[in-house]
C-alpha cells in the first residue's frame, strides 16, 4: 500500500509518517498542499490519502474533489482540527472513507488503516479476479476470431456468413482489398530441436505482435490467422495490384504514388528487419495478390504460399509475392506409374547414373518461380522415399538397412534450404541405395550360385534346364542367368558338363552327363 500524506504543518507531517511506518507502511509520500498532491498523483496514483482540510494553495475539500474526478477510487481519509458538521458534511458526500479529528490518536488511526487495507486487498482482489476474467475473455475471442479468419482464408467458410460473423467478433474491415500475409522461421527445424515447443509458441507470439504493430502503425488493418509453418496475417488496405512474383507491375496506385502491395512489401522488410534485431530471427515472407472480397482470400492464401515457396529456389530472409495464377510446372518431373517402373528397370539394370539423373529430374517443376507450394516439395520428398524402399525390397533387400528409418528420412530432407540440397541428398541417397546391392548382391550371388551348382550336381544324370533350376530356386531363369554370368563368368548351360566331370565348385561327379537340349544350349550361348 502506497500513501499520500497531504498537510502544510511539518511536525503533524513528521507524526503521521511516523504512525505510518509502525504500522508497516514504507511507500509514503508527502505534499504541503492540495495543488503539489495533484502534482504527485500524476506520477503516480495513490491507494490512500491522508489530506488536511485547511491548507494554502488548494484545501483538502477541494482536493478530495478532484480526487474523486480523476482518480476515483482512492480511500481519501480527512483530518481536520475542526468539529464542524459543514466540513464533515462536505467530506462525506464526496466520498471521504473517514473523517478524524485532530489530534489524532495512534490507535485511532491503526483502526481506521486496518479498515482501508482489508477494503484495498479486498478491491485489489477483485480488480484481479476481473482482470483475469477478461483476459480470459479476451483471449477466447481473440482465439475465436483467429479460428474463424483461418477457416474463411482457407476456403471452408461459407461466404454468405462471414459479414454476419466479422460483426459478432468485431472484425472490421474498411478497405476494399484483401491480402494474405505469411511469414515463416527460416530455421524453424533447429530451433524447434533445441528449445521446448511452449518457447517456440512464445517466439512465434513475439514475432506476430511484432509483424501486428508493423502494419497497423502504417495504417493497415491487420488479423492473425493460423499457419502451421509459421504465422498469418490478413491484411485489409485501399490499393489494388496485378501483380508478378517480383512485385514490380503494380496496377493501383495510392495518392501517394506507392502500390499497395509494393507498401506491403516494404512493411514487410521492416517487419523483417526488425525480427532478425529484436528477435534475432530470420524469417521469409509470401504475400498473396489483392482480393476485392473475403471470399476471394483462400486464392490469395494460395498464392502467399507459393511465394513463400521461392525461398527454396532463390533464398530464404527475403520477401515474396505471387500472382493469383500459378505458373505452369514442366511435365518431366511427374511421377506416375510408368516412372517408377522405369526407375526400377534401373535399379535391377545396375544403372547408377542414370537413376541419380532420374531422381534430380523428379524436382524439375520446383525450379519455376510461383509453381508451387512447400506441401508439394514435402510430397515428392515423400513419394520418392517410399519408393527407393518399395524398390529395394522388390530386389529382395532390407530397406531399412540400406537407408535408414522412412520418417527420419523425410524429416531430414525436409529440413534442407533449397531444391539444390534436396537433389545432392537423394542423389546421396540413391548412391547409398546401389552400394548396398552391390554389397550384398556379391553375397547373395555366391549363395546362389552355390545353391545352384549342389542341385545341378544332384540331377546332373537327368535333362537339366536353365527354367528347372531357376523354379528351384523360385527366381525368373533370366536373373539366374544373368548371376551366373556376374559371379561365374561363365554361361549356365556349361554347369552339367562341368558337373559330370567334376570341374569347378561341383563336388559331384560320374555316370553319363546328357547335355542341355538343343534349342535351349542355342540360346543360351548367344
Amino acid at each position: 500500500m502506497n500513501v499520500l500524506i497531504v498537510e502544510d504543518e511539518t511536525q503533524i507531517r513528521s507524526s503521521l509518517e511516523d504512525a505510518l511506518r509502525r504500522f508497516g507502511i514504507d511507500d509514503i509520500r508527502i505534499a504541503g498542499h492540495g495543488l503539489e498532491a495533484l502534482a504527485l498523483l500524476e506520477e503516480r496514483r495513490a491507494d490512500l490519502i491522508l489530506s488536511d482540510i485547511r491548507m494554502p494553495e488548494m484545501d483538502g475539500i477541494a482536493l478530495l474533489e478532484r480526487v474523486r474526478e480523476r482518480h476515483g477510487d482512492v480511500l481519501f481519509i480527512v483530518l481536520s482540527g475542526y468539529d464542524l458538521f459543514e466540513y464533515a458534511q462536505k467530506a462525506l458526500k464526496w466520498g471521504a472513507y473517514a473523517y478524524l479529528l485532530k489530534p489524532v490518536a495512534e490507535a485511532e488511526l491503526e483502526d481506521v488503516l486496518r479498515r482501508a487495507f482489508r477494503e484495498l486487498t479486498q478491491k485489489r482482489d477483485l480488480r484481479e479476479d476481473e482482470l483475469r476474467l477478461q483476459i480470459k475473455l479476451n483471449a477466447g475471442t481473440s482465439e475465436l476470431r483467429r479460428r474463424f479468419l483461418t477457416e474463411v482464408v482457407e476456403g471452408k467458410e461459407a461466404s454468405g456468413r462471414t459479414a454476419r460473423k466479422c460483426e459478432e467478433y468485431g472484425i472490421r474491415f474498411p478497405y476494399s482489398f484483401h491480402y494474405a500475409w505469411i511469414a515463416g522461421m527460416d530455421e524453424a527445424v533447429r530451433i524447434a530441436q533445441s528449445m521446448p515447443r511452449s518457447d517456440v509458441e512464445l517466439l512465434k507470439y513475439g514475432l506476430e505482435n511484432l509483424c501486428l504493430e508493423v502494419f497497423r502503425e502504417a495504417g493497415l488493418v491487420a488479423e492473425p490467422f493460423r499457419w502451421d509453418d509459421g504465422i498469418g496475417l490478413l491484411l485489409n488496405g485501399d490499393g489494388e495490384d496485378g501483380q508478378s512474383v517480383d512485385g514490380q507491375n503494380a496496377d493501383g496506385q495510392n495518392a501517394d504514388g506507392q502500390s499497395e502491395l509494393g507498401k506491403i512489401k516494404a512493411l514487410s522488410e521492416r517487419a523483417s528487419g526488425l525480427a532478425l534485431e529484436v528477435l534475432k530471427l530470420s524469417i521469409t515472407v509470401g504475400v498473396g495478390h489483392a482480393a476485392d472480397r473475403l471470399d476471394g482470400t483462400p486464392a490469395s492464401f494460395a498464392a502467399a504460399r507459393r511465394a513463400y515457396a521461392q525461398k527454396l529456389i532463390r533464398g530464404g530472409g527475403r520477401v515474396y509475392a505471387c500472382g493469383a495464377e500459378r505458373e505452369p510446372a514442366p511435365e518431366s518431373g511427374s511421377l506416375d506409374l510408368a516412372a517408377e517402373r522405369e526407375l526400377l528397370a534401373l535399379f535391377e539394370a545396375h544403372r547408377q547414373d542414370e537413376a541419380s539423373a532420374f531422381l534430380a529430374e523428379r524436382f524439375a517443376p520446383f525450379r519455376v518461380p510461383c509453381s508451387f507450394e512447400i506441401a508439394d516439395v514435402a510430397k515428392l520428398n515423400y513419394r520418392l522415399i517410399v519408393l527407393l524402399g518399395t524398390i529395394l525390397r522388390q530386389l529382395g533387400f532390407d530397406a531399412d538397412e540400406a537407408l535408414g528409418d522412412e520418417y527420419h528420412l523425410y524429416t531430414q530432407v525436409n529440413a534442407l534450404q533449397s531444391v539444390d540440397e534436396m537433389v545432392a541428398w537423394f542423389r546421396q541417397l540413391c548412391m547409398d541405395a546401389f552400394a548396398h546391392i552391390q554389397e550384398k548382391s556379391t553375397r547373395s550371388t555366391k549363395k546362389l550360385m552355390g545353391k545352384a551348382r549342389d542341385f545341378i550336381a544332384e540331377h546332373f544324370h537327368e535333362a537339366i534346364s536353365l527354367e528347372l533350376v531357376a523354379d528351384h530356386l523360385q527366381i525368373s531363369p533370366e536373373y539366374l542367368s544373368r548371376e551366373f554370368k556376374k559371379g561365374a563368368r561363365r554361361k549356365f548351360y556349361r554347369l552339367p558338363a562341368e558337373a559330370a566331370h567334376g570341374e569347378g565348385q561341383v563336388l559331384h561327379s560320374g555316370g553319363s552327363v546328357p547335355y542341355l537340349r538343343n534349342r535351349e544350349s542355342r540360346r543360351l550361348s548367344k
